[in-house]
C-alpha cells in the first residue's frame, strides 16, 4: 500500500469515527432532553440539588467555626508561650532545651549569659551553636554522653569546661527526656550550673 493509500485509509477511518461521534451526540442529547422533560425527574433533581446545597452551606458554617477556633487556640498558645518564655528568662537557673538529636531549640537568658552567647547564637549552626562555648577537647565527650543518655534512656549528666569571655569555667549539665504517650523522645530539657554552685 502506498503512502497515498495509507493517507486515504486514515482519512476515511478518522471520518468514520467522527461521523459515529456526531451521530451519537444528537441521540444522547435527545434522550437527555426527554428525561429532563419528565416532571417527576426534574423534581427529584431539584430536591437533590437543594439537599446538596443545604449540606454544603452547613459544611461551610462548620469549617468557618473550626477555623475561628483554630485561630483562637493559636493565639492562646502564642500568649502561653510568651508567658512561659518570660518566666523562664526571669529564672536565675541556666536552662536549655534540645530536640532528640541534641540540637538546641531554646535557652533561657541565664544560660546565654553563662555561655557568653545570644539565644540566636545558641540555637544557630543548626542547633549546635552552643558547642562554640564548650572547650574544644570536651565537645566530642559532651555529644557522646548526650547520645548515650538518649539511647539508654538514662538522665543526661556531663561535666565539661566552657570558655565564655576567654576564661575557662567548669560546669555540670543535667537533662531529662520529654516523651510522647508512645514513649518516643520528643526533646530533652535540662540545666547547666557552674561547678562551684553544685557543691
Amino acid at each position: 500500500m502506498s503512502d497515498t493509500h495509507e493517507d486515504i485509509v486514515k482519512t476515511v477511518a478518522g471520518g468514520a469515527a467522527l461521523a459515529a461521534v456526531v451521530g451519537i451526540v444528537p441521540k444522547a442529547w435527545k434522550k437527555l432532553r426527554e428525561w429532563w422533560e419528565r416532571p417527576g425527574e426534574r423534581a427529584l433533581i431539584r430536591e437533590a440539588v437543594d439537599r446538596l446545597s443545604a449540606t454544603l452551606n452547613g459544611l461551610n458554617e462548620v469549617i468557618g467555626g473550626l477555623a475561628e477556633e483554630m485561630r483562637a487556640t493559636s493565639e492562646s498558645l502564642h500568649m502561653t508561650n510568651a508567658n512561659v518564655q518570660i518566666l523562664l528568662d526571669s529564672d536565675p537557673t541556666p536552662r536549655w532545651w534540645t530536640d532528640a538529636e541534641g540540637r538546641c531549640t531554646d535557652a533561657n537568658r541565664a544560660l546565654c549569659k553563662l555561655f557568653g552567647l545570644s539565644r540566636e547564637e545558641m540555637i544557630g549552626d543548626e542547633g549546635h551553636g552552643w558547642l562554640r562555648a564548650v572547650y574544644g577537647d570536651h565537645r566530642a565527650d559532651v555529644v557522646r554522653k548526650f547520645k548515650h543518655a538518649i539511647a539508654e534512656d538514662v538522665p543526661y549528666t556531663a561535666t565539661y569546661a566552657i570558655t565564655p569571655r576567654g576564661r575557662l569555667e567548669t560546669v555540670v549539665a543535667e537533662g531529662e527526656t520529654i516523651r510522647n504517650t508512645k514513649g518516643k523522645v520528643l526533646s530533652v530539657a535540662g540545666t547547666v550550673r557552674p561547678m562551684q554552685a553544685v557543691a
